[in-house]
């Protein structure tokens, strides 16, 4: 059974390597669960307050009761796929059709031009058309037909 202060080491170092993942890959959130350990990560701070903060000491509450081998980065990454996504430019209603007896714009997965018309976005009964940023992939829809989305909310997953 490793000591708890090799535990908290392990845990400060993974805890910096998705930092830094993080920081690289520009997201501001990541979560990650498994074996009953829970670790979200928000980038709030500042970018060169977080490596200080990890190098002073974190006093560290142990809440399991068996021990815990610590995941490689790799396989965290491994497990947690970074989506690249397309997010919504504004408040509204997501629709996938033109109208309800309309066939969808798009059935995942399936690779778009740039420009081409993937979703709207109703706002103040004006019909916004959602458009591809560039040539992808699109391999599923996140978002549910006619249902409120908030701007910035992830639409569609792309590679």
């Amino acid at each position: 059974m490793k000591s708890q202060k090799s535990a908290t080491s392990e845990l400060i170092s993974f805890f910096r390597e998705c930092y830094s993942l993080m920081k690289e890959k520009d997201i501001s959130e990541f979560s990650f669960e498994k074996s009953g350990i829970k670790i979200s990560i928000k980038r709030a701070l500042a970018s060169h307050d977080l490596p200080r903060l990890l190098s002073e000491s974190i006093p560290v509450k142990r809440v399991l009761t068996r021990p815990v081998k610590a995941q490689t980065p790799s396989a965290a990454v491994a497990e947690e796929k970074v989506l690249k996504t397309i997010k919504s430019p504004l408040a509204g209603i997501f629709y996938n059709a033109a109208s309800p007896n309309s066939k969808p714009f798009i059935n995942p997965p399936c690779n778009v031009s740039k420009g081409e018309t993937l979703s709207i976005v109703e706002a103040m009964k004006v019909m916004n058309e959602i458009e591809s940023p560039s040539n992808c992939r699109i391999l599923r829809i996140l978002a549910k037909n006619a249902e409120l989305v908030q701007k910035s909310d992830d639409l569609f997953e792309i590679e």
